[in-house]
């Protein structure tokens, strides 16, 4: 366990407990339109983003090298 996973498992936590769900059930719940389930997708798909965005400024991995494991290419 690491600091990365910690943050990931809260931010998670905090997203599930704000809405109540978690992503597989939201986009499945997305057919009734719910706003707090489409504001749930949004920022989820958001969050995704952003983060292939810090992986590709070299963000991520650079964190992952300093926990010892070496970032490979791809």
């Amino acid at each position: 366990m690491d600091a990365q996973l910690l943050i990931a498992g809260g931010l998670f936590g905090i997203g599930w407990g704000l809405v109540g769900l978690c992503p597989g059930p939201a986009l499945v719940n997305l057919t009734g339109l719910s706003f707090p389930v489409i504001a749930f997708v949004v920022s989820m798909a958001i969050g995704m983003v952003g983060y292939d965005v810090s992986l590709q400024r070299g963000g991520a991995p650079a964190m992952i090298e300093q926990a010892g494991v070496p970032a490979s290419d791809g």
